[in-house]
C-alpha cells in the first residue's frame, strides 16, 4: 500500500471517529444504528464457533442491542479516547455475547441439578467430558482476542511451562529474524523453563518488542498477560458463576487445548480447526 493510500485510510477512520464522538454526545441512539453491522458481523463470528446456533442470529443481535442502549450512560462516561470507539464498542459487544453464552450455560447448569443429585465426580475438573466442554468453550473465547491471540497463545504457553514453538512466534511476529527466534526458544528450551516467571518474561521481552514495536518492560508484558487470564477465567466462569476454574484448572484446558488428542485436532495459531465443530 501506498503511503497516500495509507494516508487517505487513517483520514478516513479519524472522520469516523468524530462522527462516532460526536453521536455518542448527541445522539446515542444513532451511535447504536450506526453500529448494527458491526454487531451482525461480531454475533455471525460467535454462530461460526459454534456458542449460538444460526436461527437464533436475530435474536441475539437484538439482545445485544437492548445491553448497549442500556449501557450508553456507562459507554459515554468511561470511553477515554486512547482507541479508535469502533475499537472499543466491538470489545463491548463480544463481551455482551460471551456473558450471553454464559448466562444460558447457567440456566442449563441449574436445570440439572435440579433434574440430578449433585455428583462430586463430575465437578471434578479433570474430569473428561466437563473438560472437553471447558476446551471447547475456551477456543471460542480464545478467539475473540482477534489480532491478540497469537501474542496470547505464547504468553500463556510462557506462563503454564507448555513447550513454544517456532510457528507460535512466527504467528505474532511473521518477520521475527531467526537468530532472535533461535536464541530465545533456545534460551527457553535449555533451562529457563524453570526459571521464575518474571525471568521467563524477560527472555520473551526482545520478542514482544519486536512484534509490538514498543519498548514494553517484562513486568508489563507480564501483567499484560494476567490481565488476559483474569478475563478469560470470568468469562469461564460465567456471571453469576456456574463454574470454579483457577489459574490452576486453566492448566489443564491449555494443555488440552494445545495437545492435539481431543477431537484429533491438530493446533495451528490463528488457523481455524474443521474438526472442530464447536
Amino acid at each position: 500500500m501506498s503511503g497516500a493510500a495509507r494516508r487517505y485510510i487513517l483520514h478516513m477512520e479519524d472522520h469516523a471517529n468524530d462522527v462516532d464522538i460526536a453521536l455518542l454526545k448527541d445522539d446515542p441512539s444513532a451511535l447504536i444504528l450506526r453500529h448494527q453491522v458491526t454487531i451482525r458481523i461480531i454475533v455471525k463470528r460467535f454462530i461460526e464457533s459454534g456458542m449460538f446456533q444460526a436461527s437464533e442470529f436475530d435474536d441475539v443481535v437484538q439482545h445485544v442491542n437492548a445491553r448497549l442502549l442500556e449501557k450508553l450512560p456507562r459507554i459515554r462516561a468511561q470511553y477515554n479516547g486512547l482507541s479508535l470507539f469502533r475499537t472499543y464498542i466491538s470489545s463491548i459487544i463480544r463481551h455482551e455475547c460471551l456473558d450471553l453464552h454464559a448466562s444460558r450455560e447457567s440456566d442449563i447448569h441449574t436445570e440439572r441439578l435440579l433434574a440430578d443429585p449433585p455428583n462430586p465426580e463430575s465437578a471434578n475438573p479433570d474430569n473428561r467430558l466437563l473438560i472437553e466442554h471447558d476446551v471447547k468453550v475456551f477456543r471460542a473465547i480464545i478467539r475473540q482476542f482477534h489480532d491478540e491471540m497469537p501474542k496470547l497463545l505464547v504468553c500463556l504457553k510462557l506462563v503454564y511451562r507448555i513447550p513454544i514453538e517456532p510457528k507460535d512466534i512466527l504467528a505474532w511476529w511473521p518477520g521475527c529474524p531467526e537468530p532472535d527466534r533461535s536464541a530465545f526458544l533456545n534460551a527457553i528450551s535449555e533451562g529457563g523453563k524453570s526459571l521464575p516467571a518474571r525471568e521467563r518474561f524477560a527472555l520473551l521481552r526482545p520478542i514482544a518488542n519486536g512484534a509490538d514495536n514498543s519498548h514494553s518492560s517484562a513486568d508489563s508484558v507480564r501483567h499484560w498477560t494476567d490481565d488476559r487470564i483474569h478475563v478469560i477465567l470470568r468469562l469461564l466462569n460465567g456471571s453469576p458463576p456456574t463454574s470454579s476454574h483457577t489459574p490452576e484448572t486453566l492448566g489443564i484446558l491449555l494443555e488440552d487445548f494445545f495437545t492435539p488428542f481431543l477431537l484429533h485436532r491438530q493446533y495451528i495459531p490463528g488457523e481455524t480447526d474443521n474438526n472442530d465443530t464447536a
